[in-house]
C-alpha cells in the first residue's frame, strides 16, 4: 500500500516571501513549531532543506527534531550536507561554496546540485522577490567549471592552476526558486597541452523540477599558476605604466599641476 507523505521545504528567513507559499516553511518558523507542545505535525511528514539552509542551521533543525515530540512523525532530508571542499572552487569561506561535489554521469558529463548559503557573498546585499538571484547561478556555473576541472582533469594534483574566462553567455529561461536545483555540466570541446595548460568549452544547465531554468556556456583556460602569475605581473605593470602615461598627457595638455 502506498503512503502519502506531507512534504515541506525549509527555506531561510531571507526568503520569507517565498515561505508564504503552501508547503514552504522558514527555518525560524519550523523551530518555533517544533518547540510548541500545542503544535500538530502529522505522521509521514517529510522536511527537505531548501536553498540557503547552512550546515549550522541544518544541525539546529536536526537537533530540534530529535528533541521534539514529533521526531517519529518526521523524516528530514538534508540536501546541503555534501558541499564540495572550498579549495576546489577557489574560495576561502565555506558559506561562499554554492555547489555539491560533482560526479561523473557519462563521458564528458557531470552532475551536481545548487547549495546556496544564506550568507553567501552573492545574496549578502541583494535579495528581491521570491526567486534566486541570477548572479548566484552565474557564480555557481563558475564554481562548476573550476570544481570539475580540479577534481577530474588536473594532470598533477600538486600543481596549482589559474582559471581564466575567455567567453561566457548565460540565458535565463525561467525563475529559479529556493528549492532543489540540479546542475548538468557538459564538455563540448577540450584541449590539454603537453605542458599541462588546458582549454575547455562547456555548457552548464540548471534544472528545477525537470525543466531548464538557466543555461550558461563558457569557454575558459586553466594555466599552471606559476606561468599565469608571471604573465599577470607583466600585464599589471604594463597597465600601470599606460594609465600613468594617459594621466600625465591629460595633465600636461590642460596645464594642470599636482596638489
Amino acid at each position: 500500500m502506498s503512503v502519502t507523505y506531507k512534504v515541506m521545504h525549509i527555506v531561510t528567513d531571507k526568503h520569507i516571501e517565498f515561505s508564504n507559499n503552501n508547503e514552504i516553511i522558514s527555518s525560524s518558523e519550523l523551530i518555533n513549531l517544533l518547540s510548541d507542545d500545542n503544535s500538530i505535525i502529522p505522521e509521514n511528514t517529510t522536511l527537505i532543506s531548501g536553498q540557503g539552509i547552512s550546515k549550522k542551521q541544518s544541525k539546529e533543525i536536526t537537533e530540534t527534531i530529535e528533541n521534539s515530540q514529533f521526531k517519529d512523525n518526521i523524516t528530514y532530508i538534508d540536501q546541503n550536507d555534501n558541499a564540495i571542499d572550498k579549495k576546489y572552487v577557489h574560495k576561502y569561506k565555506d558559506e561562499n561554496v554554492l555547489i555539491s561535489e560533482p560526479y561523473k554521469t557519462e563521458k564528458d558529463t557531470f552532475a551536481s546540485s545548487l547549495l546556496m548559503g544564506d550568507s553567501c557573498a552573492e545574496t549578502s546585499d541583494h535579495t528581491t522577490g521570491q526567486h534566486i538571484q541570477g548572479m548566484v547561478l552565474i557564480e555557481a556555473a563558475r564554481q562548476m567549471f573550476i570544481g570539475v576541472t580540479e577534481t577530474f582533469f588536473k594532470p598533477n594534483k600538486d600543481i596549482n592552476y589559474y582559471y581564466i574566462f575567455n567567453d561566457i553567455k548565460t540565458t535565463f529561461t525561467a525563475f529559479a526558486f529556493p528549492i532543489p536545483v540540479n546542475i548538468i555540466y557538459r564538455i563540448e570541446e577540450q584541449k590539454i597541452s603537453s605542458s599541462g595548460n588546458m582549454d575547455f568549452k562547456v555548457s552548464i544547465d540548471f534544472y528545477q523540477n525537470g525543466t531548464i531554468v538557466t543555461t550558461t556556456e563558457i569557454e575558459f583556460s586553466a594555466y599552471i599558476a606559476t606561468i599565469a602569475k608571471r604573465i599577470e605581473a607583466k600585464k599589471a605593470k604594463h597597465a600601470i605604466t599606460s594609465a600613468n602615461h594617459i594621466i600625465n598627457n591629460y595633465m600636461n595638455s590642460n596645464n594642470l599641476t599636482a596638489i
